[in-house]
């Protein structure tokens, strides 16, 4: 048998701490004196066969070979009995585990199963919380990129607008200036020419002969209207040249905006 000898120095001492209930001191004196009661259960290896009551508390099965004594300290007027066992092989299904003074209750177990849910759901919605952060950043990015974008591309429009209307401007300048450079030029050999006849005093010998005078008349007044013809023709023609340049000049105004 156990020593017993330290038992009532132990229960004094852990009565409502490590021993219970009651759960506290005061009530565990409340309770004094104690009776002892003795009783004797047999067993199997496996098997139980009797059962320890104790009134108002509980009861346990006791297993292992031959007979076992007891002595149990109950509160005054607390009933204990034995009785056949109600569970016999339950230790064979469910096999006892070792007691110690820091085995958890079923409450704490519960408070610290709520305590990680908990924790696990604040930890869920923080990260949720952050993605929501980065893509409304994003989004916010993206319309920043696409707001400085446009303008820039349209300066960009722009530029190239006058750029090719300057171009253009600059060949037509310079189409201009090299038909007055040729009309100067024909204008002023011809002065040079009568100003040369003027200073020999040579006077121009006719063209025809007299008798063909007037056919040659006649002749002149034809060619006079026919340069009259063509220049106006040619003014036509350069009406349309720029006519066709100013719509050439329109469609690439419009395709360098569409872009």
């Amino acid at each position: 048998m156990p020593a017993t000898s330290k038992a009532a120095d132990l229960l004094n001492r852990k009565a409502g701490v490590f021993l219970y209930p009651p759960h506290i001191p005061e009530s565990f004196n409340s309770l004094q004196p104690l009776v002892r009661h003795r009783v004797e259960v047999y067993g199997g290896r496996f098997t139980a066969h009797d059962d320890i009551s104790i009134g108002g508390l509980g009861w346990f099965s006791v297993a292992g070979s031959g007979v076992k004594a007891f002595d149990i300290w109950l509160p005054k007027g607390v009933k204990l009995f034995r009785r056949p066992a109600l569970f016999p092989t339950q230790i064979r299904k469910a096999p006892p585990q070792a007691f110690h003074s820091k085995t958890p209750r079923k409450d704490n177990n519960q408070k610290h199963l709520m305590l990680l849910i908990v924790l696990m759901l604040l930890v869920v919605l923080v990260l949720m919380m952050l993605m929501l952060m980065v893509v409304l950043m994003l989004l916010l990015l993206l319309v920043l990129m696409l707001l400085a974008r446009g303008p820039r591309i349209s300066a960009q429009k722009r530029a190239m607008s006058e750029q090719i209307k300057e171009e253009e401007a600059r060949q037509l300048q310079q189409h201009h200036d090299t038909e007055n450079t040729e009309t100067d030029a024909e204008t002023k050999g011809r002065l040079e020419l009568t100003d040369t006849t003027l200073k020999t005093g040579t006077k121009a010998a006719p063209l025809v002969a007299p008798e063909n005078e007037e056919e040659f008349q006649l002749l002149v007044s034809q060619w006079s209207d026919e340069g009259t013809d063509q220049q106006q023709q040619q003014e036509e023609k350069h009406h349309n040249q720029q006519q066709q340049q100013e719509q050439q000049q329109g469609q690439q105004q419009q395709e360098a905006l569409g872009r």
